[in-house]
C-alpha cells in the first residue's frame, strides 16, 4: 500500500481575496489645514504703541467692571463636510466661544464664526485657487448653554444670525428669574491708532477667567458700513476704548469668491496681514450701534 494513499495531501485552506485598504478621505486633512490657517491669522500680533501706566490702570478697571457680563458659550457642533463630491463621516466638536451680555433679559451676542464656522470655511476654500476640490461645510448646533461668570450653565438658543456682520444672538430658553449683569457702558467711537481694550473669557485650562488685551485700531472702514479693522483681537470679545466706552464686538468677516491671485497655504500663514486678502478674511470690531440695531430684531427671541 502506498503511503500516498494512507496520507493524502492536505488541502490548503481557501485564502479570501485581499480586501482593498480604504482610501483615506482628504476632507479631514484639508479641513485641519484650514483650521491652522485661521488660527494663524487670528494670532497675528497686534503691534501698537506702548501703553502708559494710567492707560493700564484704566484697562484693568474696565476688565473688572464688566467681568460678570462676559460669558462663555458652550455646546456641540455636528460638522458635515463634502469635498469633491465625497462626504466624510460627520464629526462632533465641542463649541467654546466668548460672548457679551447686552441686556438684563440675558441677550448675548457672539461671533457667528466662533459658533458656526461653515460660512468662513466655505469662503476660504473658494479662494484657494485652481485645483482645489469644491468643499462644503455644514454645522448643526445642539445643547447650547451660556456659562455665566458664577459658573452656572443656562440652556440657551440662537435667536438671530447676521452673516454679513458675523454676529449670533442667543437668549436663555427660560426667562431669567433675576436680571443678568450686562454691559451698560456708553457707546464710543475710535480712530486709527487708538487703543482698544478687548475683554473676553479664556478656556477651561485657564479657569475660564476673564482676560483683557490691548489692540490698536489699524484702519476705520467707512464703506459700505462703519467697521474698525483690528488684527489680533480674536472673535467674540467686547471692545472698549481706554476711557471705558463700549466700542463693539470683535468679529471675523469673510468675503466669498475667488481670490485676486491664488496663494499657497504656507504663504497664507507666513504672509502676515497681506495674507488676509488671499484668505478673504477681515478681522474687525463691529460698532455697538450696529449691534444694537440688529439686536432689536432679536428682541422677540423667536427666530
Amino acid at each position: 500500500m502506498r503511503l500516498r494513499a494512507l496520507f493524502p495531501p492536505a488541502i490548503p485552506p481557501a485564502v479570501p481575496p485581499p480586501v482593498p485598504a480604504p482610501v483615506p478621505s482628504p476632507v479631514p486633512r484639508r479641513l485641519g489645514r484650514l483650521v491652522v490657517i485661521v488660527a494663524a491669522v487670528l494670532l497675528l500680533p497686534a503691534a501698537g504703541r506702548a501703553q502708559t501706566p494710567a492707560e493700564r490702570d484704566a484697562a484693568r478697571a474696565t476688565v473688572q467692571r464688566h467681568a460678570d457680563a462676559i460669558v462663555t458659550i458652550l455646546g456641540t457642533a455636528r460638522v458635515h463636510v463634502t469635498m469633491g463630491g465625497r462626504e466624510a463621516p460627520a464629526t462632533e466638536e465641542n463649541v467654546v466661544a466668548s460672548g457679551v451680555v447686552l441686556d438684563g433679559d440675558g441677550l448675548v451676542v457672539a461671533a457667528l464664526s466662533a459658533l458656526e464656522p461653515a460660512r468662513l470655511m466655505n469662503s476660504m476654500v473658494g479662494r484657494m485657487g485652481a485645483g482645489t476640490p469644491e468643499m462644503n461645510v455644514a454645522v448643526d448646533l445642539s445643547d447650547l448653554r451660556v456659562k455665566r461668570a458664577d459658573g452656572t450653565d443656562v440652556p440657551a438658543k440662537v435667536v438671530l444670525r447676521d452673516e454679513d456682520l458675523d454676529l449670533a444672538f442667543l437668549r436663555p430658553q427660560d426667562t431669567p428669574a433675576t436680571p443678568w449683569t450686562f454691559v451698560d457702558a456708553p457707546a464710543a467711537d475710535v480712530r486709527p491708532m487708538d487703543l482698544l481694550v478687548v475683554v473676553s473669557r479664556l478656556g477651561e485650562l485657564a479657569g475660564r477667567q476673564v482676560a483683557g488685551q490691548f489692540v490698536p485700531v489699524m484702519v476705520v472702514i467707512d464703506s459700505p458700513r462703519r467697521l474698525y479693522f483690528a488684527a489680533g483681537a480674536g472673535g467674540g470679545g467686547a471692545a472698549f476704548d481706554v476711557a471705558g466706552g463700549f466700542v463693539g464686538l470683535t468679529a471675523l468677516l469673510s468675503k466669498p469668491g475667488a481670490a485676486p491671485s491664488a496663494a499657497s497655504p504656507m504663504s497664507m500663514i507666513t504672509g502676515g496681514l497681506n495674507s488676509l486678502d488671499a484668505l478673504g478674511l477681515i478681522p474687525v470690531v463691529v460698532p455697538i450701534a450696529e449691534i444694537r440695531d440688529v439686536a432689536r430684531q432679536a428682541a422677540g427671541g423667536n427666530r
